[in-house]
């Protein structure tokens, strides 16, 4: 049995026996810029549209969003008295942000990695050199543009 099958069988068993608005769904597209997805429920293939990825539908950018991979497995929940689908949890996730004070955490990291990168020190036998693990940092700062989605 593969991985995906293993997470799809996990996420139904903990959708069972709970009231309908918990369900298993596949995403089928994903609107970074309107912070929803859509997906179908594994079991009757309707597709569900707007499925939002952060608590709130106001226009404050600012708290955590998980971006899931379109094709992955999600555990959605539906919002009583007809608000719509919300994202619990899922198999694999494309990117993230996490934002607060109007500063995003990727970017913040990034920003701090570049200055370590260009980082000299004065000393008496003149200016240090830029630190000799340089692509360690460079190798990092990658890594977190992936995770962001920068």
């Amino acid at each position: 049995m593969d991985i995906n099958q293993l997470i799809r069988e996990g996420l139904q068993e903990l959708a069972k026996g709970v009231a309908t608005q918990i369900r298993v769904a596949t995403v089928t597209a994903l609107y970074k810029d309107k912070v929803v997805c859509d997906a179908k429920f594994v079991d009757t293939e309707v597709e569900i549209f707007n499925i939002r990825l952060r608590a709130t539908d106001d226009e404050t950018d600012e708290g955590l969003v998980i971006f899931p991979k379109v094709g992955s497995f999600i555990l959605i929940a539906q919002i009583a008295n007809g608000g719509g689908w919300l994202l619990l949890m899922g198999s694999e996730y494309e990117s993230m942000t996490l934002k607060k004070g109007g500063k995003e955490l990727g970017s913040v990291l990034v920003d701090l990695l570049g200055a370590i990168k260009v980082l000299t020190v004065t000393t008496p036998m003149g200016e240090s050199k830029p630190p000799t693990n340089i692509n360690s940092f460079m190798q990092v700062e990658q890594d977190l543009k992936t995770v962001f989605g920068l």
